[in-house]
């Protein structure tokens, strides 16, 4: 069954984007063929979250101007759970209920996944995590995101690519004479209050990169 939405104060461009470019977007998100035609956009399939997304995306266009795909992901990610939390609450909860999200420049991110959310929550009891899985399932995205709150919150936060810091320590502490490189890089990764490291294991395991990572 079609169903239209009609945008209002020529807000149409801010959702859709120049020449519809965010048109695909919103039909793969919402797994629907759509149509626009003037300062309206019709769904050809049944979704109890295209109205209430449109009516988001247009508020959230009126204070930005035009939508990215990220922004429309994080407001379709919104909806999704509002929606969800009305269909169930009147049932008794199945899981634990996991209430941390990422704010990052005053947008709430929310957890995808079941394991996405056990990611964040683990932050608050851990000093140490391990994020595993395979490519696509969000845990660079995830931690870039973490990253960014904190250091809104003026902590430090230092972000490396596991492959690229091994290298860099190895060449400052073998070359010849001071090794003040190799002194920089320990003390940037031993006084962070919080040390991203990513790609961790895919990088040529050394007896050098095992010692300097269990140190």
């Amino acid at each position: 069954m079609a169903e239209t939405y009609v945008f209002g104060d020529d807000s149409a461009e801010s959702v859709l984007g120049p020449n519809d470019r965010n048109l695909s977007y919103l039909e793969l998100i919402l797994g629907s063929d759509m149509a626009v035609r003037g300062d309206s956009l019709t769904i050809f399939r049944n979704s109890p979250k295209f109205i209430p997304l449109m009516k988001r995306l247009e508020e959230k266009g009126r204070e930005r101007g035009v939508l990215d795909e990220g922004e429309i992901y994080m407001e379709f990610q919104a909806i999704s759970q509002e929606i969800d939390e009305e269909e169930n609450k009147e049932e008794p909860p199945k899981e634990k209920v996991i209430k941390e999200t990422i704010s990052v420049l005053g947008k709430t991110v929310w957890p995808k996944t079941k394991n996405q959310k056990e990611f964040i929550n683990a932050l608050a009891s851990n000093q140490i995590i391990f994020a595993s899985g395979p490519a696509g399932t969000g845990k660079t995205f995830l931690s870039n995101c973490i990253a960014k709150a904190l250091i809104e919150r003026q902590h430090s936060v230092v972000y490396e690519r596991a492959g690229d810091m091994f290298r860099a320590m190895s060449k400052a502490e073998f070359s010849n004479g001071k090794n003040d490189d190799a002194d920089y890089i320990g003390q940037r990764v031993t006084e962070c209050e919080l040390l991203i490291l990513d790609d961790l294991g895919t990088e040529f395991s050394t007896e050098y990169t095992r010692s300097r990572l269990y140190s």
